[in-house]
């Protein structure tokens, strides 16, 4: 998906966000554009707010169970 959204949208600011510093590392690796940021991360404590126009969680709400799958929903619409 990053792949996509550099070639096509050229965007000012990508955060590649992730629990696993093993995957932001294989991130920071594969995608090294000046706009990209890698935070390493639970989906349910992000400290974000009112930043971004497009957030995707992929691979992540299957694990989660309702309650935390209801924070993690929380947390992206901030």
């Amino acid at each position: 998906m990053g792949n996509v959204v550099f070639e096509k949208f050229a965007p000012t600011r990508f955060v590649f966000c992730d629990c696993s510093e093993k995957m932001v590392e294989i991130a920071k690796e594969r995608f090294q554009e000046k706009t990209a940021e890698f935070v390493v991360c639970d989906v349910q404590e992000l400290e974000y707010a009112n930043e971004f126009d497009v957030i995707t969680v992929i691979q992540v709400n299957h694990y989660l169970r309702k309650r935390q799958r209801s924070m993690a929903v929380k947390k992206c619409m901030n």
